[in-house]
């Protein structure tokens, strides 16, 4: 999806509502990182934490996610992180 929460508009507005008094975002289970991407993209001032234990959608995410220094997703497995 383009927008994250998997595209769930009710999600995204409830979403809109909530950060305006959060710092952090963190998100378990990244999948392809849609979600991390709009966040990160969408929220630039809140950091965004995620992980993922499958290697290779978690590196598919790390691909997804390369353009936003607010987003950091850890494999789950090996425990590092893209920054």
């Amino acid at each position: 999806f383009d927008l994250g929460f998997h595209g769930d508009k009710y999600l995204l507005q409830l979403v809109d509502r909530l950060v305006r008094v959060c710092s952090y975002f963190r998100e378990t289970g990244t999948n392809v990182g849609s979600t991390s991407t709009y966040v990160g993209r969408t929220y630039a001032a809140i950091e965004c934490l995620s992980c993922e234990p499958d290697l290779e959608i978690y590196n598919h995410a790390l691909k997804n996610t390369a353009g936003f220094s607010n987003v950091s997703i850890y494999n789950e497995i090996f425990m590092s992180s893209k920054y």
